[in-house]
């Protein structure tokens, strides 16, 4: 009982000792853990960013214009065999497209866009929950010919708040000005006419910094020598007024008192569907018109659009079969970015096509900075776990030799090594843990506070954060390693007897 009583008075006295003047040993290792653990989490949360970035799409896929032989490179680079042999995920043929469209005050903004297939797996990424605004209900179908669009090309175009976001886009496309004036066809700006072309997306940002993407049917459709988007070709346009509204509520008494005053000759009986593949969930309605010129029709439409707000004129596009509309480039998508450069070399070798080194390099460089993050995070756990080794072993032997006549005494009294040995390593551990605890918890303060304000990248990745294995792995080995250098130094110490330690002959 009197021995307990010692052993327990006598660790506390060495646990207060050990702290130091001030507690200073404590803070000099809670500095060393907030460091260590700190840098670890940061260059981890790093390591995982660069390896979310060389999995993502944008970063994968490389395109190639159309060059010299660009035929029978399309056709052999589809082949199984060689897709394999680069680790090739997909292949696109696709088209630029230049588009003119109109914001507030019908001013019109060049924008540069691209194609895409509708099952794409860069479709997929673009429309993911982190890059997307807004975005229909509706999933995007082989024959959709809607553009997903960028917040900043709505910005341009005077649209600053989502919840204002139009559901069509105007595009602009020149008219014949004598068919213009005398059918009275609404025009943006000059002889202008305004396609209205469905918004399926807003999202933050596209490759190449394009203002939209739109599916290839789209490109086919405006191809098409039928020429679908020019509307005076569509027989429903002299018979059919479409609009479509967001809200149907008083809506359909607004409208007949507007023809009415219009003098137009209409069916009573309104069609009305409701529109899954607008931008927000929408009506359709279908106003069968009789016995009326093109002209007033145009201009009951014009003064509708006028005095409802929300109110969008609509049309259903006399679609072809459409035509294929000739390649501008195609687009890979590589699983593996070692195989980029040997797939640049084939190329240039087998049909003298060129593919832009800086791609490559770019992606390249992503490896590299992938494997000097992977290596920064051993270097990290290296040196900590050697800082901490000698900062113990510096610490035991000070304290060993303040106090070998003390432990000399109670040796002789009959104290066994291997109880003063445990007192010990209960004392360093505990001094470690504390610190380990008090770094932890103000790392877990401050990744909180990170989350809190939304300090991340691209709304995913947190730049410190404790769910990470490796740091866990850390954390776990600090104390097993406190144990092992504790126990096998205070071993060699007190292999001198007790008149050694007592005379301070084991110096």
């Amino acid at each position: 009982m009197k021995l307990q009583l010692f052993t327990k008075t006598f660790e506390k006295n060495e646990f207060s000792s050990i702290l130091g003047k001030r507690r200073s040993n404590f803070w000099i290792l809670l500095a060393v853990f907030l460091c260590s653990i700190g840098a670890l989490e940061f260059s981890r949360s790093g390591t995982k960013y660069l390896k979310y970035k060389m999995e993502d799409p944008f970063i994968n896929w490389i395109e190639i214009p159309q060059q010299q032989d660009f035929e029978n490179f399309r056709r052999d680079v589809i082949q199984p065999e060689i897709q394999k042999r680069f680790s090739i995920g997909e292949i696109e043929a696709n088209n630029f497209i230049n588009e003119n469209v109109a914001g507030e005050n019908n001013k019109r903004f060049f924008t540069e866009g691209q194609t895409i297939a509708f099952d794409s797996r860069l479709l997929e990424r673009i429309l993911d929950k982190d890059n997307t605004i807004v975005k229909r209900e509706a999933e995007i179908r082989d024959n959709d010919y809607g553009w997903i669009v960028t917040q900043e090309l709505m910005e341009r175009l005077g649209y600053k708040n989502p919840k204002d976001y139009p559901l069509y886009i105007s595009r602009t496309e020149s008219g014949v000005q004598e068919i213009i004036e005398q059918w009275h066809i609404p025009v943006i700006s000059e002889n202008n006419l305004d396609i209205p072309i469905p918004i399926i997306a807003v999202v933050r940002q596209l490759p190449d910094l394009l203002d939209f993407i739109a599916p290839k049917y789209y490109l086919d459709q405006k191809d098409d020598p039928v020429h679908p988007f020019v509307l005076p070709q569509h027989p429903e346009y002299f018979s059919d007024l479409k609009l479509s509204v967001e809200d149907t509520s008083n809506v359909i008494s607004k409208i007949q008192s507007i023809l009415d005053k219009q003098g137009i000759n209409y069916d009573k009986y309104f069609e009305v569907e409701y529109d899954l593949r607008s931008l927000r969930p929408s009506y359709k309605i279908r106003i069968t018109v009789y016995d009326s010129v093109i002209s007033d029709i145009n201009d009951a439409s014009k003064a509708i659009t006028d005095n409802i707000p929300d109110v969008y004129r609509v049309y259903d596009y006399f679609f072809d079969k459409g035509m294929e509309s000739p390649t501008n480039y195609i687009s890979f998508m590589f699983n593996d970015l070692s195989k980029v450069a040997d797939f640049a070399k084939w190329a240039k070798d087998e049909y003298g096509i060129r593919v832009d080194m800086a791609q490559i390099e770019a992606k390249k460089n992503f490896e590299t900075f992938n494997l000097l993050a992977s290596v920064l995070c051993v270097a990290i756990i290296i040196l900590s776990v050697m800082f901490v080794s000698i900062f113990l072993w510096f610490l035991i032997d000070a304290h060993f030799k303040a106090i070998s006549k003390n432990l000399g005494t109670i040796m002789a009294f009959g104290l066994p090594n291997k109880t003063i040995i445990k007192i010990y390593r209960k004392v360093f551990l505990r001094m470690i843990l504390y610190s380990l605890g008090a770094a932890i918890a103000a790392l877990g303060i401050i990744e909180l506070l990170f989350l809190l304000v939304g300090v991340t990248r691209e709304g995913r990745m947190e730049f410190i954060s404790l769910a990470d294995w490796v740091v866990w792995l850390f954390i776990i080995i600090i104390p097993i390693l406190t144990a092992i250098v504790v126990s096998a130094t205070m071993k060699q110490k007190l292999k001198a007897n007790p008149g050694d330690l007592i005379f301070e002959r084991n110096n």
